[in-house]
């Protein structure tokens, strides 16, 4: 090879003194990107053999089961081959480049047995679209200063000259220097794997063994078009920024990668169809670490089981962002529609599902892109746990090979196996535009769980641009027409029952036509229904037609908990539901329980409370409030006679007012209850009316007093009802005041009292205690401020407090 290079170099000095620019471009290219030149800084140094663009290399340092090579140049040309010519006995092939030029590999890299191949280059590492792999053992390739052992030897690329004795023992971390350099992957994006065709794979990706790692470590690293593969076993890539040391750890499938001692960390980019696969028989593991995550342009991240074997893993963990977004559709001349995705599906009868974990500061998913763990058949789906320290945020729809597609995060099953579960753990959720956040069942299995705790809010709002689909946080049995829509085989009959849903936040928001479900939208008579509902929050608001629902088209209607500590809103059509069946589907409405201080709402917005039932048993709903605002409580015959009609179709939603309901629309011996439990009010009676006259005044006044006659004497002024209750046992009113102006009138008979006017101030008795709870406190005593005005309060405070206290009416005579 040297003879070869040398002949290369010698044109490329010719043209130069020539002139030739285009000669001197086409041998620049060969000299740079067709080179594997050794240099001679081990104790024996590598000799490399060429023909054509093939070559075999062979010599190197051995120290027991390992094999060092140092080059100043290592490229592989398009379609050529770099074989490493090494003994069946070792066990690690460790390759360094002490030069100052990119190492370009678009051809295969070789070698024998079992050995594992590392590759390091400070300066950067190209994979061209042709380039492969032919390993028996693990290819780590890495933009790391050196490779460090066990004994605490250095295999450096950086100082080279330094290099003490070789190793015998094991490589147990990547050293990184200041400003890594970037690894990147080229291709031509069809390495994805279809979910209608889960055989579908390909040899043209740069690919190890089933039980081996394929390792990508650097300073930024992307992946255009490009393809990495394994049937199941481990792909490693991760992203470093300042000097830090990466560990490689043993494992029954090469080396699983440490991040403990990496302080700043990089970005990762898949695009245009880029594929990291680890599916095979039983899922395999996959790694990514880095500053931002992100894939768009159809690429794709899988782990999926393609048999009977365990699920895999798939764990990105981002110190900032992880962002999916849109589809291959995305890429010109691309009319596949494949989103773009994170997945561990589960295809046949594995019974030990995958495991998809995101850690991050953002989770970010649009415009029809999907995090999912699904199960087709028989075997049980896996489960997607986010850890999102700032938010997570699902947003739009997408075009899919059936027709439009939700963005966002879903386990879900197709077939007999039950669906994984969902859990998030965020500050924020966001899901609008027509994005979910689900665990479906589509089949006989039964539906996962969603757990979503989120410290700040929950807010899900609006629908698609042409309002075909809801923006939605769902565990329900879903409609069959939702898969075919996506172009996928149709699946089983939908008997299985909905999953569970669980949120905990401080404020819940649900507008503009979003939902908060676990309904079924399963037709089947044999659907077994939906499951539960439980929200804890500080505050929930439901508008413009926001609803939670736990409705079923067929089979048993779910159960819906909330437990607020302020208040519950509705406003403008929305909706609180366990209504089971249709007119022509059976099934008994659920139970509805709320836990408020307040449920208010506004008059004639046709927002309702439902728990009914169409030919089987009305649910129940049980309110435990201190007060409801402008809903009523209707029997089946208040609504009937409301609507003017009797029999079928008593739908609350037909009128216009806010109500409460519990019934059976075609039995009305199946009625189910509604029990309000209020200290104050009974919303079956509506508002209070208050009589005319507030007081008998007259009868408050003593008149057998004659001490005053023909002088200005007390006076004692009603005006309105603010200051004084209906009754002793009802609360004081907030809007008026009472004067007292007797002191007044007494300074101008007598000049020695040198009083102020005094006012008694009746105040509300809802008080907005510390940290914005409403809470109900009567007026007890009542207090001077500084300006000589007496205010009723409900407590004893700092300043001195007086108690009513009431004596009999007395003359003083002369």
């Amino acid at each position: 090879m040297a003879g070869n290079w040398r002949h290369g170099c010698w044109q490329l000095g010719l043209v130069v003194v020539l002139g030739v620019e285009a000669a001197i471009a086409s041998t620049v290219k060969n000299c740079v990107y067709a080179q594997v030149l050794p240099d001679t800084t081990l104790p024996v140094n590598s000799t490399v053999f060429s023909t054509g663009n093939n070559f075999t290399i062979n010599g190197g340092t051995q120290a027991g089961g390992n094999l060092f090579h140092s080059f100043s140049q290592f490229s592989v040309p398009t379609n050529g081959s770099a074989f490493f010519n090494n003994a069946q006995t070792i066990q690690n092939i460790i390759s360094r480049v002490t030069g100052s030029s990119v190492s370009n590999i678009d051809g295969i890299l070789r070698a024998n047995g079992t050995a594992n191949l590392f590759l390091l280059n400070p300066q950067g590492i190209v994979f061209g679209p042709n380039a492969r792999l032919n390993l028996g053992g693990s290819f780590v390739a890495s933009t790391a200063s050196s490779l460090n052992f066990a004994d605490g030897t250095k295999f450096s690329a950086t100082t080279p000259e330094n290099a003490p004795l070789l190793t015998v023992s094991v490589p147990i971390g990547l050293q990184f220097g200041e400003n890594p350099q970037r690894i990147l992957v080229q291709g031509n994006g069809q390495g994805l794997r279809r979910m209608e065709d889960p055989i579908i794979d390909t040899q043209n990706a740069l690919r190890v063994q089933p039980n081996q790692t394929l390792a990508l470590v650097g300073g930024n690293v992307a992946l255009e078009g490009g393809t990495l593969k394994t049937a199941g076993g481990q792909i490693e890539i991760g992203s470093i920024a300042a000097p830090g040391l990466v560990s490689l750890i043993p494992t029954s499938k090469g080396f699983s990668l440490n991040y403990d001692n990496v302080s700043s960390y990089g970005d990762i980019q898949l695009s245009r169809a880029a594929a990291v696969d680890a599916s095979g028989s039983g899922g395999g593991d996959i790694q990514l670490r880095g500053r931002q995550v992100t894939l768009q342009g159809g690429s794709q991240i899988e782990s999926s089981t393609l048999n009977t074997a365990p699920g895999g893993t798939l764990k990105i963990t981002a110190s900032e962002l992880v962002e999916i977004s849109g589809s291959t559709a995305d890429n010109p001349q691309d009319n596949r529609r494949f989103p773009s995705s994170l997945s561990t599906d589960n295809r046949e009868a594995g019974e030990i599902p995958g495991e998809l974990t995101i850690n991050t500061r953002q989770l970010i998913v649009r415009n029809g892109a999907r995090v999912s763990a699904s199960t087709l058949r028989a075997g049980n789906g896996g489960n997607i746990n986010v850890n999102a320290s700032e938010s997570v945020q699902l947003i739009g729809t997408g075009i899919s090979p059936g027709g439009l597609r939700s963005s966002g995060l879903s386990v879900q099953t197709r077939g007999a196996g039950n669906a994984g579960n969902l859990t998030i753990n965020t500050r924020r959720l966001i899901i609008k535009d027509g994005a979910e956040a689900s665990a479906s069942t589509f089949g006989r299995g039964n539906g996962g769980v969603v757990s979503v705790k989120a410290f700040d809010s929950v807010e899900v709002s609006g629908t698609s641009a042409n309002g075909q689909l809801r923006s939605r946080l769902v565990a329900g049995v879903g409609n069959p027409a939702d898969i075919l829509r996506e172009g996928s085989p149709p699946p089983v009959s939908a008997t299985g029952r909905g999953g569970n849903l669980a949120i905990a936040t401080f404020n819940l928001n649900v507008t503009d036509g979003a939902i908060v479900a676990v309904s079924s939208r399963s037709t089947a008579p044999n659907a077994q229904g939906a499951g539960n509902l439980q929200v804890n929050a500080k505050n929930i608001r439901l508008n413009n037609q926001g609803a939670i629902s736990a409705e079923t088209f067929s089979g048993q209607g779910g159960n819906i908990t909330l437990q607020v500590e302020d208040f519950l809103l509705l406003r403008r059509n929305s909706q609180i539901s366990a209504t089971a069946g249709t007119a022509q589907q059976g099934g008994n409405g659920g139970n509805i329980t709320i836990d408020t201080p307040f449920i208010i709402s506004a008059p004639l917005e046709n927002s309702d409370i439902t728990a009914n039932a169409f030919s089987g048993q009305g649910g129940k709903v049980t309110i435990n409030a201190t007060d409801i605002f402008f809903l009523e409580s209707l029997s089946r015959d208040e609504l009937s006679r409301q609507l003017g009609r009797s029999g079928t179709q008593l739908d609350p939603n037909r009128l216009q007012t806010n109500d409460i309901t519990a019934i059976s629309q075609d039995n009305p011996n199946l009625n189910g209850q509604v029990n309000i439990n209020t200290p104050d009010i009974d919303p079956s009676r509506g508002l209070i009316a208050l009589p005319a006259v507030v007081v008998n005044s007259p009868g408050l006044v003593a008149s057998n007093c004659n001490a005053f006659i023909g002088k200005k004497g007390s006076e004692f002024t009603i005006t309105g009802r603010g200051g004084l209750p209906l009754s002793p046992d009802d609360f004081l009113s907030s809007d008026v005041v009472w004067s007292d102006t007797r002191l007044s009138a007494m300074t101008t008979q007598r000049q020695d009292l040198n009083t102020s006017t005094a006012k008694f101030v009746a105040r509300s008795p809802v008080a907005i205690a510390p940290g914005g709870s409403l809470t109900i406190v009567p007026a007890t005593n009542w207090i001077f401020n500084n300006k000589g005005e007496v205010t009723l309060i409900s407590q004893v405070s700092d300043a001195t407090a007086e108690h009513f206290t009431s004596t009999s009416a007395t003359c003083l005579r002369r």
